[in-house]
């Protein structure tokens, strides 16, 4: 059994490590106590371990958060919550060619795992390979308007016209979903 597959470990750690730091007024040295607490009885687990790594950060112990994050990594979920740490980690410690490696990498792994999501899931609603570029390209644009500040949110609404009937779509797409 691994420790990811242990019953309540996520709420374990809520109560045992989180809830007792905040009741402590995120005081980052006993944060640190109590993490290490917890460490010793399920010493793998990745919310801790980033949870101590963050504490090092905070208390200026750089070279070990550095350690726990890379430990860290080595969970793949956790994987992409430790690169933003430990590109801060690496600038911090005069490693500014390493740290804006990490960061670019991690953005580029972030926005090709986006593409590849929309792709699978208008394949996996039924919408024929031949128009999932167009619709695909619709959104980006979207998000694109969202993250330059240009809307205040994601137009849902119109995402889902676009899903419904391509009403955004040029009149002349032959873009239809695949009856199921």
């Amino acid at each position: 059994m691994t420790m990811l597959e242990i019953n309540g470990i996520s709420d374990r750690f809520k109560e045992d490590v989180y809830e007792k730091y905040i009741a402590h007024n995120g005081n980052v040295k006993y944060g640190l106590t109590v993490v290490d607490a917890f460490l010793k009885i399920y010493p793998y687990y990745p919310e801790a371990l980033l949870f101590k790594a963050r504490m090092l950060i905070a208390l200026g112990r750089d070279d070990e958060a550095l350690y726990w994050l890379e430990t860290c990594e080595q969970y793949i979920h956790w994987n992409v919550e430790c690169k933003y740490d430990k590109a801060e980690v690496l600038f911090k410690l005069g490693e500014k060619t390493e740290s804006v490696t990490v960061i670019t990498d991690k953005i580029e792994i972030s926005l090709r795992d986006m593409l590849d999501g929309i792709e699978n899931f208008l394949l996996g609603i039924n919408y024929d390979i031949n128009c999932v570029s167009s619709i695909k390209r619709e959104i980006i644009a979207k998000m694109i308007r969202y993250l330059s500040n240009d809307s205040k949110s994601l137009d849902i609404d119109s995402i889902l016209d676009l899903l419904k009937d391509h009403k955004t779509l040029p009149a002349d797409s032959n873009c239809k979903r695949q009856k199921t």
